[in-house]
């Protein structure tokens, strides 16, 4: 084991206590072998120890000292006076080469501090990566296994009706939309881990893109037999975003809430241009609301909510498979088009989720 470990867990105090008592220990062997035997190198002890452990400052303190030690010892064995210039050049000397070898060695700790934080860095990146996989593999298997089974019926059934039929076809697209959506995040959430999400800011309506989400939705909504209301204060409702990022944004708040709601329940999508007075900070003006009659978030669950796998005490309702990435997405995409996300609810009372964007 390296001997170095053996301190890791002391406290900087007493790693300088250790470090002077060494020090003096040294000195003493040092002066008692007298000129005869020269024990220098045993400062190097104290020395690695105190850089290593209390910093580059109190080592190159303890070089200073060991250099003013070695002067002293020298003179005190009885050495001529005429000599006196050399013992001072020698401590300088000294002085000069621990020093050298304090910084170098406070150099590798810092190199090695940087490798260790690497080193945790890629664990903790494809511990990420790993679990999502996991769940991302979970998520896809039941759809997937939906769609083999459905799709067998309609194959080996001769007699079926054509309202069974479509019923069948119904889930298989349902089954579908699901997997698309759980492939979609996979691969956002690759682009975020390698920073190369890409973000193309531009004016558009947002009504259409709304619309078109809930559209897509409409499958799963059935389902569960959930009314989705949507109603905006304008026809026509501008923002400044990512067309792309706004769409994926919407549909995971939707699919949210959805999936969190009771059967027979209402789902209701809000969109209005903010008043003068009303407007957030950094000139935020448009602002999009999706709500729902869920089982609403603890406070508990309200810290971890937007984070990655975030696993919340609130359970889907249909027996619906959630990663924990979605929100996660949503936080990083709205801030990404430089807007803000929030959640407002209360246990038992539904959650309300609200998107501000700008639309300039």
């Amino acid at each position: 084991m390296d001997i170095f470990n053996l301190f890791a867990n002391r406290s900087k105090y007493f790693i300088l206590f250790l470090g002077t008592f060494l020090l003096i220990v040294v000195a003493v062997i040092n002066y008692v072998v007298g000129k005869e035997l020269n024990f220098r190198i045993l400062y190097l002890i104290p020395l690695s120890l105190i850089t290593w452990y209390a910093g580059v400052r109190p080592g190159l303190i303890l070089t200073l000292l060991c250099s003013i030690l070695e002067v002293i010892i020298k003179i005190k064995h009885g050495f001529e006076h005429t000599h006196f210039i050399f013992f001072y050049v020698d401590g300088f000397v000294t002085f000069g080469i621990f020093a050298a070898y304090v910084l170098i060695l406070w150099k590798l700790r810092a190199a090695l501090d940087e490798v260790q934080i690497s080193n945790e860095e890629l664990k903790k990146s494809n511990e990420i990566k790993n679990e999502f996989i996991e769940l991302a593999v979970h998520d896809l298997k039941n759809p997937l296994s939906n769609i083999i089974g459905l799709s067998g019926i309609i194959n080996e059934e001769e007699n079926l009706k054509k309202g069974e039929i479509k019923e069948l076809s119904r889930r298989i697209y349902s089954s579908s939309e699901r997997m698309i959506r759980v492939v979609n995040n996979l691969l956002m959430n690759r682009e975020i881990e390698l920073e190369k999400l890409r973000v193309n800011l531009e004016q558009f309506d947002l009504i259409p893109i709304i619309e078109d989400i809930i559209d897509q939705n409409k499958s799963a909504a059935a389902a569960k037999e959930i009314s989705v209301n949507f109603n905006s204060s304008d026809k026509s409702l501008f923002v400044y975003a990512d067309i792309n990022l706004m769409s994926q944004v919407v549909d995971n708040l939707l699919s949210n809430a959805l999936k969190f709601s009771p059967k027979g329940k209402n789902v209701w999508i809000r969109a209005k241009k903010l008043q003068p007075e009303e407007i957030l900070n950094g000139g935020l003006n448009v602002k999009i609301e999706i709500l729902d009659e869920g089982p609403g978030i603890s406070d508990e669950d309200k810290k971890k909510l937007f984070g990655r796998f975030a696993k919340l005490s609130a359970k889907p309702t249909g027996n619906e498979h959630s990663t924990g990435i979605g929100l996660f997405l949503v936080k990083k995409f709205v801030e990404a088009m430089n807007g803000k996300v929030w959640c407002e609810s209360e246990l038992n009372n539904g959650a309300k989720f609200i998107v501000a964007l700008t639309n300039r």
